[in-house]
């Protein structure tokens, strides 16, 4: 046993599966045995003096959950994650489902959601010997308030834990900024950039004008009296295409003396860094201050006036993206509570479908609901000014239905909706946390005031470039618009997506599980021009060819036509390779096996500045891989660069020949030789929620393919659930080959 000591920033990290003292990891651990138990001490990028530590007492030498929660570790995970953040206020507060008992500052509560049947509770120290620390002491499976009174902490742990931290985070921190320790067997280096973004940077402005395709060309020199999209497949260059078009206009209003303001708008902050750099690199006459680069938080928080937005408020995340996926673990906690106490009250009023979702275990169906009530909370009670009070209930429930709102068929299940909202909503303005759509949804707000059609004049922005748009909420696309400086003419907005790329396929509805993000039409943007790529430069033809399987099924689960391109008619320009790979194992040990091979023989090929991919493709699946992801870690044959969040993208630039591991979504963007795809979801014909199925594997299985430009190897075990139905047709149509592993060897 050990004691485990860390802020909170390091505890998000290490609950989402992130590895220690590798390449590409944003975590530094140091152990002392010193100190009885040991204590290891976890440092991240950022972290204070001053900041507040979470404490450990019953952590293990190889993991920081006891041995008696990891069978469930995501929930222990997420339970605990969600305790740190509701004990930031006092008196601390939780979900009536976790029977919480209270002693002074001790708290005990179940470890597990009571769907597990475990009678496992942490007992916890909120503001530890008075520091502001958090500490859970111990799993106990005792149930009573007596017991908690008369329970004395080993304070000296938490001291000794405490000190020790403090005693290491300057070493750890440098650590951290510089080179992993040669201990780990990982070379970093800091000249090369991966070979993609390579050849980008090594070509300015006018070099790439002469080699753009036709379609390319078109939107380029499109005149910008009118909005464009610009539609194409993963690896069509539509960011490139895109900078480029945005350096153009600069390059042309400078030369013409025109003053001119640009605004390059983006989903996170890693990918708005990465078009920073990418502008950098294609500009030919110094820097380009002319166009600001910002996620379109960033450009509510630079908009808004100060003082518009209280200080007490805490944005959850800090892009949109970041923001949405805390908030869903946030609304799952809502729903659960919900269901263990007032749902006996609008459950005889809801329909029999809505019964069904609410009442179902399955996680992917707990999270498509949860996305569904995420978007329903924000783009449509947030969006209409609905906030608990008296009669609030009524005017949501006489609010009429578009077809891209959640499937509610009565007022019953409005009900049901409107009691989730306000719980949801108390639970946030209890600990002061602001979400991205409630910062929006104001930013919206003043926009239309008439404060900003004054000050747009010289605020606002000539031409407006958006890249990852398929990403864009229904709230998010409206707010576009306001930000043009002209407000006589049509805005000049010009986006570039691709909705079968998204991680979140969600914002464009489906026939099961219809999301607030899905529209069927595009707010203020009639009469816009769109231009679709249809070439690939990355992706061989038999690559390309599993895409176009991959996506010929989102026909069948009725994907809005409006984004239905012909993706029978793209082809590829790049080198002919061989046929992507389906290989079947029986066990979960064989596909490790299996997946070790693969590796073996893909990097021993692989030049000195590549880069070759492990995509999980369900991230619920990925903290199962890490043992094997450890262990290759640790051999001097491979240098492993951990993925762990969209932040760690930026990062894989300063590393040459190293296989890049982590969960499919977070490759976005990222071109690799080889990619190998393994934590395939369990897929049954009659899942009961289409929409959720395309969430979990359609649209990330699309997107792990479609980052590989010669050789795709696909791993699955029956254990698991076997091969999903998709790939199994894609075998039967010939573009993927099928392998046993045992008849591989």
């Amino acid at each position: 046993m050990s004691v485990s000591v860390m802020t909170l920033r390091a505890f998000e990290r290490i609950s989402a599966g992130a590895t220690m003292n590798y390449a590409g990891s944003d975590l530094f651990e140091i152990v002392s045995q010193d100190y009885d138990p040991p204590v290891r001490a976890v440092y991240s990028r950022g972290d204070e003096d001053s900041d507040s530590l979470i404490v450990i007492g019953v952590s293990e030498k190889t993991d920081f959950l006891p041995e008696r929660l990891r069978e469930h570790r995501d929930a222990a995970y997420h339970r605990m994650l969600s305790f740190v953040q509701r004990s930031a206020t006092y008196p601390v507060i939780l979900p009536r489902g976790w029977k919480q008992y209270k002693s002074d500052n001790l708290v005990t509560f179940f470890a597990l959601p009571e769907s597990f049947g475990s009678t496992l509770r942490w007992v916890t120290e909120v503001n530890a010997s008075g520091s502001g620390d958090l500490v859970f002491w111990e799993l106990s499976e005792t149930d009573g308030q007596q017991e908690l009174s008369e329970y004395e902490p080993p304070n000296v742990r938490h001291g000794n834990a405490r000190e020790f931290w403090l005693q290491k985070r300057v070493a750890a921190l440098e650590a951290l900024s510089g080179p992993t320790p040669a201990a780990v067997g990982v070379d970093v280096v800091l000249d090369p950039a991966p070979q993609a973004q390579g050849v980008v940077k090594s070509r300015g402005f006018t070099q790439w004008l002469p080699d753009l395709t036709t379609c390319q060309r078109e939107f380029v020199e499109a005149p910008t009296d009118r909005s464009i999209r610009l539609r194409g497949p993963a690896g069509s260059g539509k960011t490139l295409t895109l900078s480029i078009k945005a350096v153009r206009e600069v390059v042309a209003a400078r030369r013409s003396g025109t003053p001119i303001r640009a605004l390059f708008v983006t989903h996170s902050w890693s990918l708005a860094s990465e078009v920073d750099q990418l502008l950098m690199a294609l500009s030919e006459e110094g820097p380009l201050n002319e166009i600001n680069t910002l996620p379109l938080v960033a450009v509510a928080q630079e908009i808004l006036p100060t003082g518009m937005v209280p200080a007490d408020l805490q944005l959850i995340g800090d892009d949109s993206l970041t923001g949405k996926i805390t908030q869903l673990a946030e609304i799952e906690e809502v729903v659960e509570d919900f269901i263990g106490g007032d749902w006996v009250t609008f459950k005889g009023q809801a329909s029999p479908d809505f019964v069904e979702r609410l009442e179902a275990t399955e996680p992917e169906a707990k999270r498509g609901l949860a996305w569904d009530l995420l978007v329903e909370f924000g783009c449509v009670l947030g969006a209409d000014g609905i906030f608990p009070s008296v009669n609030s209930e009524q005017r949501y429930i006489r609010l009429p239905r578009a077809p891209w709102m959640m499937r509610l068929k009565d007022s019953g299940d409005k009900r049901a909706v409107y009691a989730l909202y306000v719980k949801y909503y108390d639970s946030l303005q209890r600990r002061n946390l602001l979400t991205s759509d409630q910062l929006l949804n104001d930013f919206l707000n003043y926009l239309e005031s008439f404060t900003w059609n004054h000050r747009r004049l010289t605020d606002g922005y000539d031409v407006i470039f958006v890249d990852e748009f398929h990403l864009f909420n229904a709230l998010e696309r409206q707010i576009l618009r306001y930000l043009s400086r002209d407000v006589r003419s049509y805005p000049r907005i010009f986006m570039a997506l691709d909705p079968r790329q998204s991680p979140w396929d969600v914002f464009f509805g489906s026939a099961d599980a219809t999301s607030s993000d899905a529209v069927t039409g595009d707010e203020g943007m009639e009469g816009v021009k769109t231009v679709d790529i249809p070439t690939v430069h990355r992706s061989s033809p038999q690559i390309l060819d599993l895409i176009k399987h991959i996506h010929l099924d989102y026909a069948n689960l009725n994907l809005d036509d409006d984004w239905d391109y012909s993706i029978s008619e793209v082809e590829s320009l790049a080198t002919p390779g061989p046929v992507p790979s389906l290989f079947v194992s029986e066990t979960f040990a064989e596909e490790e096996l299996a997946i070790y091979k693969a590796v073996s023989e893909a990097y021993s090929r692989m030049h000195a500045g590549g880069q070759m991919a492990l995509a999980i493709v369900d991230e619920d699946r990925f903290r199962r891989y890490r043992d094997m992801i450890s262990n290759m870690g640790k051999s001097d044959k491979y240098s492993i660069v951990s993925v762990t969040s969209r932040e760690d993208i930026a990062g894989l630039k300063y590393h040459r020949k190293s296989l890049v591991v982590g969960p499919a979504e977070y490759l976005a963007g990222l071109q690799f030789d080889t990619v190998l795809i393994a934590g395939l979801p369990s897929l049954t014909p009659n899942s009961p929620n289409q929409g959720v199925r395309r969430r979990g594997a359609l649209s990330l299985l699309y997107l792990a393919v479609s980052r590989a430009a010669r050789d795709v190897r696909i791993f699955s075990n029956e254990d698991s659930g076997g091969v999903p139905e998709v790939l199994s047709r894609a075998h039967e149509e010939g573009v993927l080959g099928l392998f046993s592993t045992r008849e591989k060897g």
